[in-house]
C-alpha cells in the first residue's frame, strides 16, 4: 500500500485518506474481517509518516476509518465482539500501539453508552494493559464513588501502574475539597515513586 510514499507530497494527504475510506467503506460491507486488517494496515503503512507529527496533530485523519470499523463491528458483533476485536489488536507486535489506545477508548465509550457499571468494569479489569487512557480511568472512577476520596481510592486501588497518571486530577479535587483528609490519605499510602 505505500502510503507513506504518498504522503511524501503534503497535498496528497487527504487524497490518499479519501481512497481509503472508500475502500473501508466498500470492504465493510462484505468482508468484515477485511476490513478490519486494511485499517490495521493502512494505520501501520502510515505510521512512518504519522511519527513526524505530534499525536494530536490531524488526529481524524490519523485514525480515519476506524469509528466506521468500530460501528460496524458492534452493529455485525455486538459489544462482546467490539470488546473481543478490541483486545485482539497486537498494538505492540505490529506497530499499532496508538491505534490500539484509541479503539479501546473508542470502545470504553460505546460500553459507557450502553452501561456505565460494564465500562468501568471493563476498565478496572483491564486497566493495567497499557491501552486504557487516563481520562476513561478517571470516568471509570466516576461510576463507582461520588466523591474526590472514593474516586481516588478506587483508582489507587488499580492492579499495576495503571493509577500513576490516573491519580492527578481526582486528587487535586480532592485537595481542594477537603485538604486536611488528603493529606492524611497520602499519608497512608504505599505507593511506590512513580
Amino acid at each position: 500500500m505505500e502510503f507513506t510514499t504518498s504522503l511524501r507530497e503534503e497535498g496528497e494527504t487527504w487524497e490518499s485518506i479519501a481512497t481509503h475510506l472508500g475502500n473501508l467503506q466498500a470492504l465493510q460491507q462484505s468482508d468484515l474481517n477485511g476490513a478490519i486488517a486494511y485499517s490495521q494496515q493502512f494505520y501501520a503503512d502510515s505510521s512512518e509518516y504519522w511519527s513526524t507529527k505530534p499525536y494530536s496533530a490531524d488526529k481524524e485523519a490519523r485514525f480515519s476509518g476506524l469509528e466506521s470499523i468500530l460501528a460496524a463491528v458492534e452493529e455485525q458483533r455486538g459489544l462482546a465482539g467490539l470488546e473481543t476485536w478490541v483486545s485482539s489488536i497486537d498494538g505492540e507486535a505490529t506497530g499499532l500501539r496508538n491505534y490500539r489506545l484509541e479503539a479501546t477508548s473508542r470502545m470504553i465509550a460505546a460500553l459507557r453508552e450502553e452501561s456505565p457499571e460494564r465500562a468501568a468494569a471493563w476498565v478496572r479489569a483491564n486497566a493495567n494493559q497499557g491501552y486504557v487512557a487516563v481520562p476513561d480511568i478517571v470516568a471509570a472512577a466516576e461510576v463507582f464513588a461520588d466523591t474526590p476520596e472514593g474516586q481516588v481510592d478506587w483508582i489507587a486501588a488499580l492492579p499495576g501502574n495503571a493509577n500513576r497518571s490516573a491519580l492527578a486530577g481526582p486528587f487535586r479535587e480532592f485537595l481542594q475539597e477537603d485538604f486536611d483528609a488528603a493529606g492524611a490519605w497520602l499519608a497512608r499510602q504505599t505507593l511506590d515513586p512513580a
